[in-house]
């Protein structure tokens, strides 16, 4: 439905601007709001796709906030996909259509927002690190995330730039098992197990191999 919104977006640009030459209109093309040529209907279309991202990525990383410690909290993130993209639970192959949101998009999907239950927590954060530093991978990976149907890959390799390196989950994964003064705040076992699963199953990689 987003999709279309933004295809009729340019569609309705191109026709006004190809009206204008049509009736020999010497348009200004630097007017506002008067796109000029097809690159400004990119850059239109682009703000906008990037809008809703932002939107979504919102959407998710509070409903992440908000169902901390519930055990449904995997369905209530799966409820912001479904009405970002206008479907429902019997739309038929419905997972697909998230997972191929999510593998698209996965780099741009980023809590920006300090968290109110762990306020110490880095911030801008991809959203696999932000569900790992809730300790809430086993329920949102192992339920949704990490759980497609048969057939759907998972990209796990979103690349994030942090103070001027890039960055994987799998990278983000080994730091912390590396230092030590971070295990007070994870289940190490769990973590370890975390790694295992995201090379093999998954092909997690760090960032300069991607």
């Amino acid at each position: 439905m987003r999709n279309c919104s933004v295809f009729l977006l340019i569609l309705l640009s191109i026709s006004v601007h190809a009206r204008n030459a049509d009736l020999g209109c010497d348009c200004d093309p630097d007017l506002p709001g008067s796109p000029g040529s097809f690159d400004d209907v990119a850059q239109i279309a682009g703000a906008v796709q990037s809008e809703e991202l932002r939107s979504l990525s919102n959407g998710i990383c509070r409903s992440l906030e908000l169902n901390y410690g519930h055990e449904d909290a995997h369905l209530r993130i799966e409820d912001v996909f479904l009405r970002h993209l206008n479907i429902n639970r019997n739309t038929p192959n419905y997972k697909n259509q998230i997972f191929e949101l999510w593998n698209q998009n996965a780099d741009s999907i980023i809590c920006e927002n300090s968290s109110l239950v762990k306020p110490h927590l880095r911030t801008p954060q991809q959203f696999m690190k932000r569900v790992i530093d809730m300790n809430m991978d086993g329920l949102v990976f192992n339920e949704f995330l990490l759980a497609p149907d048969d057939g759907q890959t998972v990209n796990v390799n979103a690349v994030q730039v942090v103070n001027g390196e890039e960055e994987t989950v799998l990278d983000y994964i080994e730091g912390i098992l590396e230092d030590s003064s971070q295990h007070e705040h994870y289940d190490i076992n769990e973590i370890f197990r975390l790694r295992h699963h995201l090379v093999n199953n998954f092909g997690a990689l760090n960032a300069r191999d991607v």
